[in-house]
C-alpha cells in the first residue's frame, strides 16, 4: 500500500506510515491525488487511481472507432503516473494551501513537470518497443507531440523507481492491457507515415479523454450537458446558421465587406485553413499555367492592417 498521508487543514498533508498516524484534520486517506477539490459539489479531491481509470475508460471508446483501443487505453492508464511523485503531491498540497488563503483565482508560480517522468515511467513498465510508443504519447499530453529523439534523451535522464512502485502498488499497472494485444494494433501502420499519423490519432484520443475526465472531477454539471445524437452534417449547418447571422448583424466595415466577397465568391471557404491562416499566403500557379497571390481571409489582431499589406504584396512584381 502507498504510505497514509495526513491532511492538516489548510491544504497541508503529511506522510504517516500507517492510519493511526493519519488524523490530523479527520481526514485520512490511503490514495495519491491527481486533482485538487472540485469546485462544485463537496469539494473532493480526485485520487489518482480514479483519474487513471476513468480516462483509460474514456480513450478506449475513442480508440475503439478508430481500431486501437488497447492503444489508447494503455495511454491513458499511464499518462499521469508521474504524478505519484513526492514533488507533485507537494504541489497539489501547496496549491490547495494558496487557494485557501487567497481565494479560488490564486495559482502558484511554480509548477512540476510530470509528464517526462511519466514517460520514463512508462518504458520502465512496459520495456518493449510498444512501451515507446507508450511514452511518446505520455510526455507530449501537456503542450504537444515532441521530437523522438529529444523525448526519449529528456527522460531516459530520469529515475523513476519512486513512481513505478507506487504505481504498481495502486494496481495501476494491473489495468495495463498487454503488449501484445497494443503491438498487433500498431502492427497494421508499418509505413512511417502512418505510423506517424497512428500516434497522432492515439494522442487526439487520449488528450479528449484526459480534458473530459479532468472536467468531470472540476466541473460535473459542464460534463452534464455534453452528449447528443447529432451527426455532422447537422452540426454543420448549425454553424453556417450561426455564422450568418453574426454576418446580418457585423459591422459593414471594409474587413466585414471583403469577407462577403470572398465567401460568395468562393462558399466554403471561410472554413478553409488556406484562407483562414495568414502565413500561408503565396504565390501558385493554375493549371492554365497563370500565376496569382493568394489572399487569406483576415482574422484575429490588427485585421485591417493584414489585409493593406496583403493587398500592398500583391501589387508587387511576381519574382
Amino acid at each position: 500500500m502507498p504510505p497514509y498521508l495526513r491532511y492538516s487543514g489548510f491544504g497541508s498533508w503529511a506522510m504517516a506510515q500507517d492510519p493511526t498516524d493519519a488524523i490530523g484534520g479527520g481526514r485520512v486517506t490511503s490514495q495519491y491525488f491527481a486533482h485538487s477539490a472540485s469546485r462544485e459539489g463537496a469539494g473532493e479531491w480526485q485520487s489518482l487511481n480514479d483519474h487513471l481509470v476513468g480516462t483509460a475508460a474514456l480513450a478506449r471508446v475513442f480508440g475503439e472507432r478508430i481500431g486501437i483501443p488497447q492503444l489508447t487505453e494503455a495511454a491513458a492508464v499511464l499518462h499521469d503516473v508521474g504524478k505519484y511523485s513526492d514533488d507533485f503531491q507537494r504541489y497539489l498540497s501547496d496549491a490547495a494551501a494558496l487557494v485557501e488563503r487567497k481565494g479560488p483565482r490564486a495559482r502558484l508560480v511554480r509548477s512540476v513537470d510530470h509528464k517526462l517522468l511519466g514517460a520514463s515511467a512508462a518504458t520502465a513498465i512496459d520495456s518493449s518497443p510498444m512501451g515507446v510508443l507508450l511514452a511518446l504519447l505520455i510526455a507530449g499530453h501537456h503542450g504537444g507531440l515532441l521530437d523522438r529523439e529529444d523525448a526519449q534523451t529528456q527522460w531516459r535522464a530520469i529515475a523513476a523507481d519512486t513512481v513505478v512502485d507506487r504505481a504498481k502498488s495502486d494496481e495501476i499497472s494491473a489495468a495495463l492491457p498487454l503488449s501484445s494485444s497494443i503491438a498487433n494494433e500498431v502492427a497494421l501502420y508499418a509505413d512511417p507515415l502512418s505510423t506517424d499519423l497512428l500516434l497522432r490519432m492515439a494522442f487526439s484520443c487520449l488528450v479528449d479523454a484526459d480534458h473530459l475526465d479532468t472536467e468531470a472531477h472540476f466541473e460535473p454539471s459542464k460534463t452534464a450537458r455534453r452528449g447528443s445524437d447529432l451527426d455532422v452534417g447537422t452540426l454543420l449547418e448549425r454553424l453556417k446558421s450561426s455564422q450568418s447571422a453574426l454576418v446580418a448583424r457585423s459591422e459593414p466595415t471594409r474587413v466585414n465587406k471583403l469577407r462577403a466577397e470572398v465567401e460568395h465568391a468562393h462558399p466554403g471557404s471561410s472554413f478553409s485553413p488556406r484562407l483562414g491562416d495568414h502565413r500561408q499566403r503565396g504565390c501558385h500557379v493554375s493549371a492554365e499555367g497563370s500565376r496569382h497571390r493568394t489572399l487569406p481571409l483576415p482574422r484575429g489582431a490588427n485585421p485591417n492592417t493584414m489585409v493593406e499589406r496583403d493587398v500592398r504584396d500583391s501589387r508587387k512584381p511576381l519574382a
